[in-house]
C-alpha cells in the first residue's frame, strides 16, 4: 500500500481526540483560564500553541514554560491564559499553574 504521509499522519492520536472544540473570541478570554492546547509550531523563543481560540494560534514564551519541559509539535499541554493585550488581541499562555 501507499505509505501515509503529510502532517495529518504525524500523530493521530493527539489529531481528532484532544483536539479544542471551542472557538474562543477574545472576549471570551480571561487571565487564569485553564485550556488543553496543542503545540502548532516551534520558534526560537517559545512555542504557538492552539487553544481553540478563533483567531489563531497564541504564544508560549520559554520563560512560561514548566521546568525542564521539551516541546515537541502535536504536544498535548494544559496551559493557562497569562496575559492579555486587548490593542493588540494577542494572548500569551503559560504552563505555569496560577496561584
Amino acid at each position: 500500500g501507499k505509505p501515509k504521509s503529510g502532517w495529518a499522519w504525524a500523530d493521530p492520536t493527539n489529531l481528532f481526540s484532544q483536539r479544542p472544540t471551542v472557538g474562543e473570541s477574545f472576549r471570551d478570554l480571561a487571565v487564569g483560564q485553564r485550556y488543553n492546547a496543542t503545540v502548532r509550531d516551534l520558534v526560537p523563543y517559545g512555542a504557538f500553541v492552539d487553544i481553540g481560540y478563533a483567531e489563531g494560534n497564541i504564544l508560549l514564551h520559554k520563560s512560561q514554560y514548566a521546568e525542564g519541559a521539551l516541546l515537541s509539535v502535536g504536544d498535548v499541554l494544559t496551559v493557562w491564559i497569562h496575559a492579555l493585550d486587548t490593542q493588540n488581541k494577542k494572548v500569551q499562555a503559560t504552563m505555569h499553574r496560577p496561584a
